[in-house]
């Protein structure tokens, strides 16, 4: 049964052909721009459905609070209330792309460290 070493130092795994898919095998064979181009794009969508899914969260909350206090509704402006509801937006984007980039640039470190050893 052949295999593929993944890892470095002390710390290297043997991964049998069996226990990774079709399409991680042909991804661990593909080119570095490509590689590079794919962690981009999985980073792009995981960062756009965790900012959408917080959006869809915060905005109904901001609404609802302006419906039921009038308090929250006079010491609020337009520019809180939109800041209110745009920075989980934008931090839940940058924080999944972030977790998404690195998890690739670790499985990419794997790769590179595997394929150095052939």
């Amino acid at each position: 049964m052949s295999g593929i070493l993944i890892g470095s130092g002390d710390h290297r795994i043997l991964c049998f052909a069996g226990s990774i898919s079709p399409s991680q095998l042909a991804w661990m064979s593909s080119s570095r721009d490509k590689r590079i181009a794919d962690c981009q794009s999985v980073a792009m969508h995981a960062g756009l459905i965790g900012a959408f899914k917080t959006l869809a969260v915060s905005a109904p909350a901001l609404a609802a609070a302006l419906y039921l206090s009038p308090g929250f509704a006079r010491a609020t402006g337009p520019s809180s209330r939109t800041a209110l509801v745009m920075s989980p937006f934008f931090l839940m984007f940058w924080l999944r792309s972030e977790q998404s980039l690195t998890a690739c640039a670790r499985r990419s470190l794997d790769v590179n460290t595997a394929m150095s050893t052939k």
